[in-house]
């Protein structure tokens, strides 16, 4: 369910993107996200329900409110090339930056929130997995995770929010199929080959259509 939420992320940025940059992309480029969205929605469903959880709906849309905002002024601070230039900030020191602050600003939270639960239940874990092997494990997946990120801010850093969120959401989807291929998931089923396929066409169509506008207007101020 959460994952059918988050392929909403482009319309966020479209939306936001509007708001804050006073820059509306053409109807015509707009509408190209319905089978991104669709796309990856379909994919991520099993047959036509949907298991409503309010839990996950409210953090999936605050989560599609979060990474919109993200790319959005990350973006935005990127464009003076020359002050960024004189304070050596690209997208991935950026990305480093917002990602330390984070960290500082999670530590109470964490502690307020899975603090007391995890003291209680750290004996249950260390009887099955020995410490050593935890933080071996959060070190990997905190390498990987942050390697992951780095990617998507210097791809940012080359795209705009919009077309970011594009690619964001059809990750899943080549995700999806990456597990297949390499064997790790069962065959795709034929719900999630069509929405697949959906979502990829639409991102193609999207591509080529902002494209397309774009050639327009500098012809149009040539």
């Amino acid at each position: 369910f959460p994952h059918v939420v988050r392929a909403a992320e482009p319309v966020f940025s479209t939306i936001l993107n509007g708001l804050i940059n006073k820059s509306w992309a053409p109807m015509q480029v707009n509408l190209t996200l319905i089978p991104v969205v669709a796309g990856v929605a379909w994919s991520c469903m099993t047959g036509f329900s949907i298991e409503m959880n309010v839990n996950a709906f409210i953090g999936a849309m605050v989560s599609n409110l979060a990474f919109s905002l993200r790319s959005i002024y990350m973006k935005n601070a990127l464009k003076d090339k020359t002050a960024c230039a004189a304070k050596n900030l690209d997208s991935a020191n950026v990305y480093a930056v917002y990602t330390i602050f984070a960290f500082i600003l999670s530590i109470p939270l964490a502690y307020y929130f899975e603090g007391e639960k995890l003291a209680s239940e750290w004996p249950t874990i260390t009887s099955k997995i020995s410490e050593l092997e935890i933080v071996k494990l959060n070190i990997i997946t905190g390498l990987f995770f942050y390697l992951y990120n780095e990617s998507a801010s210097l791809a940012l850093g080359n795209l705009d929010g919009v077309a970011h969120a594009v690619c964001n959401t059809v990750k899943r989807v080549v995700i999806m199929i990456a597990m297949v291929v390499s064997g790790i998931d069962p065959a795709m089923s034929t719900q999630k080959m069509t929405g697949a396929a959906v979502a990829i066409g639409g991102t193609l169509l999207y591509a080529v259509v902002k494209s397309n506008v774009a050639n327009a207007e500098k012809a149009k101020t040539a």
